[in-house]
């Protein structure tokens, strides 16, 4: 067990910056897309009324109306605030990279005291 932890662990500290960088985002951009989803089955079903309904921060809209036919017509999509967006992609990569390289150090570091023992 010990031998399969230490070459994980290895792997861990000699990993490249850039890749677990790029790893990362595309983790960060399916955890929005997932977010976004769920935000907007959740709003979907939060009232059967008429009107406009906006989720994850304004960001998409939902819109339905009776016409008087009878007949329910309904449209969706983004409302072109992006910001909200690209925050929460920035916050989420700051924190899961900041994370990476906080542990990356703290394995250089239990190495070096391991090395100097």
């Amino acid at each position: 067990m010990e031998r399969k932890e230490s070459a994980f662990l290895e792997k861990w500290r000699d990993s490249s910056g850039l890749a677990v960088f790029f790893g990362i985002l595309i983790f960060d951009i399916i955890i929005i897309l997932c977010s976004m989803t769920i935000s907007f089955i959740v709003m979907l079903f939060s009232s059967g009324e008429d009107g406009v309904r906006y989720c994850f921060f304004n960001t998409m809209y939902f819109k339905s109306f009776t016409e008087e036919s009878g007949k329910i017509a309904m449209s969706f999509g983004f409302t072109g605030k992006v910001f909200p967006i690209l925050f929460f992609v920035g916050v989420l990569l700051f924190f899961m990279f900041g994370t990476y390289y906080f542990a990356k150090k703290l394995l250089q570091y239990r190495q070096y005291l391991i090395e100097t023992r």
